[in-house]
């Protein structure tokens, strides 16, 4: 392991106690095994990230407060595509869908993740329902409403 891996590990780990949520002393691991699906104690976020690597693909640390960037492009997707917004911003993109609605190209990681940061969001969908069927329609329309 080199020296600057282990200073690559600190600097991350400062940025997101500065920029993400750090609940009771934990944040979300971005070690191979955790996924940025699990909190861990920041120290131990330390050992996995070193133990286990660092996500490979996970070059923009949105889990930890880094901003996406709008995109430049001005193209506009086929049709049939669904709008969407991050939380607390306006900006919108198109996501392209199959037949089946499910999102494809290049914008459905990002309406991937947004949706799995809506679900994971406590003040959203409350982390008693463990199912999507569990969950109350008023939070379905909820995240729809978000969505749209």
């Amino acid at each position: 392991m080199s020296i600057e891996y282990v200073k690559g590990v600190e600097t991350f780990i400062k940025f997101a106690i500065t920029n993400s949520m750090v609940i009771d002393g934990k944040i979300r691991c971005p070690c191979e095994k955790c996924n940025n699906c699990l909190f861990q104690l920041i120290r131990d976020a330390i050992d996995h990230i070193i133990s286990f690597g660092f996500l490979q693909n996970y070059t923009h640390w949105h889990y930890h407060g880094e901003l996406v960037m709008p995109s430049q492009s001005g193209q506009v997707g086929p049709s049939h595509a669904l709008k969407t917004r991050r939380l607390g911003r306006k900006q919108k993109f198109k996501v392209e869908v199959n037949k089946h609605g499910q999102p494809i190209g290049e914008k459905a990681q990002k309406f991937s993740s947004f949706i799995g940061k809506l679900a994971r969001n406590p003040q959203v969908t409350p982390l008693t329902y463990h199912t999507w069927k569990e969950l109350p329609q008023t939070y379905k329309d909820d995240v729809w409403n978000r969505v749209k």
